[in-house]
This record gives C-alpha cells, structure tokens and sequence, in this order.
C-alpha cells in the first residue's frame, strides 16, 4: 500500500500564505496581533468535522497517511508488554487522534485523557466524552486523574503555547515512561526561538480537509514559535530521558520571518525515561 505524504496543516498553511512572515518580539505581542484557539469558528470547525471524522470510523475505513501509521506504532510499541494503557494528549482537540487509534488499535487504551483550552473542553465534554475518554483544561488536574501515567502525548501543540520548550521540560518533569511527540515545527541552525503567527483558514483545522455543509470559511491566526532543534533535543538528555525512535515527518521548508531566513520542518519522537 503506498501512503500518502502526511504534511501538517501549520505547514501547508505557512507554505501557501506566506514566504514573509512578520517577527515579534515577545509570545504577547504575537497573541495580542491574533485570535487564538479559543476563536469560536476553530472550536465549531473542529467539533462538527470530528463528529464527521467518527462516523467515517467503519470496517472498511483506509489508512491513507504516514501520520497515523506512525501513530499506531507508537501506540503499539507503547502497550506491547501492558494493555490496555492509560493516556494523556495535551491539544487533542476534540479527541480525533483517540477516536482514530481506539477503532484501528480496540483494547490498546484504557483511558485517555485530553487538555485543552476551556472552550474546546466545553464541547469536548458535552459531545465527545465517555467512559473512556476525558477533557480537562488544566494539566495537573488531569495527571491527578490518571489511574496510570503511562503515555504523555503532544502533537503539534508546543510550539502553540507561550513557552514551548519550558512547557517541553514541564511536561518532562511529569515523569510519564513514554513521552510521544509529532508534528513538532523546529528550525534548522537556528540560535533562539522565533516568533510568528500563524495565518489559516478556518477549514485547515480538524481532521480531514472536507469541509462541513453550511459551514462559513474565514481567516483566523495564531500565535506561534518556532524553537531551535538542537534546544528540543538538549532538554530530552537534561531531564534522564533517551529517544526511542526519531520521525523525521516533513521536508525542509525555507521561510522569511521578519529580516531572518530560516529553514523549518516538522519532527516527532518518543521517548522513554532513563531510570536511575
């Protein structure tokens, strides 16, 4: 079976919209000059398109991306000597990855717990939530939860966040055995993160690129870092753990940020403690 080139919708959008992007000096300044995750239109978009993306969940369901052919791995390395196992997402959205993974991989997960912003929790809770699947606005309330922390997952959602390599070593200091991390932007040779803003449409976010019938496409920007490489993989030695396996999941993309040329891509890991 050949598979589909998997390219996150952060890159698509960076590589269409935009060869310059503009440069801030701070996460704030970036923020106060976007919406954010909150933005109504990216919570409706992402609920009705994950209530599409779970009825396409049937036996003859296709695998058609290298995304979650590297996801079910993990998954399966994760809970080859104990299943089913106990997870945590930070930025699952409205649980699509779990979805996906629970009908392709039944009875790897026990639990599986997502953290997100209170607007996305408040429809994750109201529509998607069951005995099996969580939603949770705040991280430490979430690990106080588990029953066992086993796997911490985080795609595509550190270099959202204020301080993404601080958040990276928050995360680290968790002390979950298995840490995956995918859709990771990181900049090549680059000395220090670098500020920007992602500009979207509304229709690149959730999974699947169809979009909903009725639904009112629009623009919407957030915030976002792009975190030298070698800082990422600094931190993962510092805090005792060992990458397991590497994904070099995109091409090298070249971008103008303000008066800096830098190359970018996207990368993934999971790693595992190194206990003393």
């Amino acid at each position: 079976m050949k598979l589909k080139q998997f390219i996150p919708p952060i890159l698509l959008e960076l590589r269409h919209y935009s060869r310059q992007l503009k440069e801030y000096e701070n996460f704030e300044m970036a923020q106060a000059d976007s919406l954010t995750y909150e933005d109504s239109g990216v919570v409706e978009i992402v609920s009705r398109k994950t209530q599409s993306f779970i009825k396409s969940l049937t036996s003859d369901y296709v695998v058609n991306n290298r995304q979650i052919i590297q996801n079910m791995f993990v998954l399966q390395y994760v809970s080859a000597k104990r299943k089913p196992i106990d997870g945590l997402e930070l930025g699952g959205a409205c649980g699509a990855s779990y979805f996906e993974l629970n009908h392709l991989l039944p009875c790897h997960i026990k639990n599986w717990l997502i953290v997100e912003t209170p607007a996305m929790v408040a429809v994750g809770k109201k529509i998607f939530e069951n005995d099996k699947i969580k939603f949770f606005d705040d991280l430490q309330s979430a690990v106080t939860q588990m029953e066992n922390h086993e796997l911490l997952v985080a795609q595509g959602v550190l270099q959202c966040l204020p301080e993404p390599l601080l958040s990276f070593e928050t995360l680290l200091k968790l002390g979950f055995p298995f840490v995956y991390v995918s859709r990771q932007t990181v900049g090549k040779d680059l000395e220090q993160p670098i500020i920007t803003k992602w500009l979207s449409d509304l229709s690149a976010h959730g999974p699947s690129t169809k979009i909903p019938e009725g639904f009112q496409n629009r623009k919407t920007s957030q915030a976002f870092t792009i975190v030298p490489s070698q800082e990422l993989i600094h931190i993962i030695s510092e805090n005792g753990y060992k990458i397991q396996f590497f994904f070099d999941e995109t091409e090298d993309l070249k971008l103008i940020i303000g008066k800096k040329s830098i190359t970018s891509k996207t990368i993934g890991f999971l790693l595992t403690r190194e206990m003393p």
